[in-house]
């Protein structure tokens, strides 16, 4: 999924609640909109906070612990994040950041959703991957 608009309660930048985000014709409730970095990780075959097995080749990431519960990621959450530079990728969220990481960290990858967004190939374990700073993320929904 890439691109869409937003309807009411959308504020670029900063952290905002709205009401809906049209996506290819499918309208999807906005949790929140958060401005940070966006980094991979790869903790392979661990399990993640909801109980699935970690797979670095999906397009899954970790949310904040601050910005939703474990019951609320079980529902099916979702985050779009996008940046200069970049292709905008959509994941969905199954896991959390971990605390020791810094504030400014709104969003963690997979591997994969990293090496796409960055239009490179994607290689197991690749540490080249990075930040993607300024990176703006939408959490939501899908209706």
């Amino acid at each position: 999924m890439t691109g869409g608009s937003f309807g009411h309660g959308f504020v670029e930048g900063g952290k905002t609640a709205g009401i809906g985000y049209l996506a290819n014709n499918v309208l999807h409730k906005v949790i929140m909109t958060v401005q940070g970095e966006v980094s991979n990780y790869n903790l392979a075959g661990q399990p993640t906070c909801i109980g699935e097995t970690m797979d670095p080749t999906a397009m899954t990431g970790a949310a904040r612990e601050e910005y939703m519960s474990k019951a609320t990621m079980r529902k099916g959450v979702y985050a779009t994040f996008s940046a200069e530079g970049i292709e905008s990728q959509t994941v969905r969220i199954n896991d959390r950041i971990g605390r020791g990481n810094p504030p400014q960290r709104v969003l963690d990858v997979t591997p994969m959703a990293m090496s796409l967004a960055k239009g490179v190939p994607y290689t197991p374990n690749d540490a080249s991957l990075g930040i993607i700073r300024n990176a703006t993320v939408t959490y939501f929904h899908r209706w």
